[in-house]
């Protein structure tokens, strides 16, 4: 089971998409859905109404704070967080280490000119009812998501399918009109490859169509949740919790608990609050927990750990804007930026300094390009001599009467990004630069970004396994907002094509070259301030350790986590 290594403690579905529509339609901090747990028993009326009595006297459940509701389970649609629909679906592949691994497909060929993939499926995988995965099963679930495949502009591979063949019961082909790259990352997403059962498929319905509650799911949903993975859904109620059930039928490591919790709760201050009183063990998260609440929970006896993610902070620099539309400018907010500084004061270090767009996690996109270190006389000196100066009396550059004022639009609902943005705030202003600070959340978020009503923008870039392909294929699409950021560079037209070869490329010496010429246009043209790389954090109980935790992980599909010294 690699699914451990896929999404580490983060569950990150850089990740995950878990509600992606278009390819600009969420930020990775969006994307970014997680959760964790421990032992313990059932702790509440509702958990006993799931569970009896003699079972939970029994059988040790897993409590998970959460902040996101199970949802509808359905892995076409991502209306649910992808920490659940990894518990409940399996794709072909997997991510380990950035590179795809088996999951459901054994092993795999791929053919001399890129156009066929064979897979080997796994001959003693059942799903939780007990019927068999097939190769006519895997032909169904990728014809359902071909035949809708408009819905998934940031899986470019999709574009390339012509046609899936089941060649015997674990055999499977794929045909291709064109090379695609990024096919075996974007198999290993759970949504929309997670494969679901025969069964698991109403008689009648449409499993697109926008989904309510679990209560009744074939007559709502057109599907029921049947899945290879290690959990099957017991029962849900929504906005409330779930209780998850061990998948006996699971063809990998079981995991050590039968039951497995989830407690939704509407900020890390709530989940603190129900592990102080006993009624969650554990929450994980890269989004919610702030520092402060990490190390407040951590002097009360719990204990903490981290795992890195492939996600990175990152500010964008509007190259089309009025202002950062002059590379000058851009180049000055570089060398004004002082990510060490954020990495320290917000993060207290736990997120280290970034270098790049992308972390250096991502294949292929660390072609050695040092990242502009922070030189507030160079970015004095490159102002000045673009006419950029100091009126009298005045702390605050100008041109032409113009002052040197720029917004900065952050989404206030992720943890440290306030303090990230009054920080840079302070920094650009040692360099004579004027930081206006605009928090939003949701859709005003998602607006100001798509109609480049801002000049910087604090995101997170989504990971693996949908970078870079996905993001490449955004960035090169007229209308979507990672295309815009860039369509006031130089040589955009260019970079375009460059980006659009990556997606179709069978040559991996022209592959090298194409990463080169991609991440020296952004680093060059100065589009991005990468600032630190994103980590998940977990607080847990006091105790839980050994073979436990080790337990939990497993339960979860998450790898290691590094203790934190005290």
């Amino acid at each position: 089971m690699k699914r451990g290594m896929r999404l580490a403690w983060g569950l990150l579905a850089s990740a995950a998409v878990a509600a992606m529509t278009a390819c600009g339609s969420r930020d990775a901090g969006d994307m970014d859905k997680t959760a964790a747990g421990t032992t313990g028993q059932m702790q509440s009326e509702e958990a006993e109404t799931a569970v009896s009595e003699e079972e939970a006297l029994e059988d040790r459940m897993l409590t998970v704070a959460v902040f996101e509701d199970t949802g509808t389970l359905n892995p076409y649609t991502g209306e649910s967080p992808a920490y659940a629909l990894d518990w409940v679906y399996e794709g072909l592949t997997a991510m380990e280490n950035g590179v795809p691994v088996p999951e459901l497909a054994r092993e795999w060929e791929i053919s001399g000119d890129g156009l066929t993939y064979t897979f080997h499926l796994r001959p003693d995988v059942k799903f939780s009812d007990g019927s068999p995965f097939t190769a006519e099963n895997a032909k169904r679930n990728m014809d359902l998501v071909l035949g809708h495949r408009e819905y998934y502009p940031y899986l470019p591979s999709l574009a390339a399918v012509s046609s899936v063949e089941a060649a015997d019961e674990t055999t499977l082909t794929v045909h291709l009109t064109a090379p695609a790259p990024s096919l075996l990352n974007d198999l290993a997403g759970s949504y929309p490859f997670g494969m679901m059962g025969d069964e698991g498929f109403a008689a009648e319905g449409d499993v697109y169509q926008s989904a309510g509650a679990l209560a009744e799911p074939e007559e709502e949903n057109g599907f029921s949740t049947l899945g290879t993975g290690m959990w099957k859904l017991k029962t849900y109620v929504e906005g409330e919790y779930s209780v998850f059930e061990r998948n006996e039928a699971y063809w990998g490591e079981k995991p050590g608990f039968r039951y497995l919790r989830t407690v939704v709760c509407s900020s890390a201050e709530e989940a603190a609050e129900a592990m102080k009183a006993g009624e969650a063990d554990v929450m994980v998260d890269s989004e919610h927990i702030s520092l402060e609440l990490f190390k407040e929970l951590e002097e009360a006896g719990f204990q903490t750990a981290s795992a890195p993610s492939s996600s990175i902070s990152v500010l964008n620099l509007n190259t089309a804007g009025p202002v950062t539309g002059d590379k000058v400018v851009r180049l000055a907010l570089e060398y004004a930026a002082g990510r060490e500084e954020i990495s320290e004061k917000v993060y207290g270090g736990l997120q280290e300094p970034a270098g790049s767009y992308f972390s250096w996690r991502v294949p292929g996109t660390d072609v050695g390009i040092a990242p502009y270190g922070q030189d507030l006389e160079e970015a004095g000196r490159i102002l000045e001599e673009a006419g950029w100066t100091y009126a009298e009396g005045e702390n605050i550059r100008s041109k032409n009467g113009q002052r040197l004022e720029l917004r900065l639009v952050y989404d206030d609902s992720i943890a440290g990004n306030g303090q990230v943005g009054e920080m840079l705030k302070a920094q650009y202003e040692a360099a004579g630069i004027q930081v206006d600070l605009v928090p939003q959340t949701g859709a005003a978020y998602e607006e100001s970004w798509q109609s480049g009503q801002f000049d910087l923008l604090l995101s997170r870039t989504w990971g693996i396994p949908y970078e870079p392909y996905g993001s490449f294929f955004c960035m090169a699409s007229p209308g979507d907002k990672f295309h815009l950021v860039q369509s006031g560079m130089s040589g955009k037209r260019e970079l375009d094509v460059i980006m659009r070869d990556t997606l179709v490329q069978n040559d991996g010496e022209r592959m090298k070259e194409d990463m080169a010429y991609i991440m020296e246009s952004l680093h060059n043209e100065a589009v991005y301030v990468p600032l630190t790389e994103v980590v998940s954090l977990a607080v847990y109980r006091e105790g839980l350790s050994g073979p436990d935790m080790d337990s939990a992980r497993g339960g979860l599909g998450i790898g290691a986590m590094e203790p934190l010294e005290p």
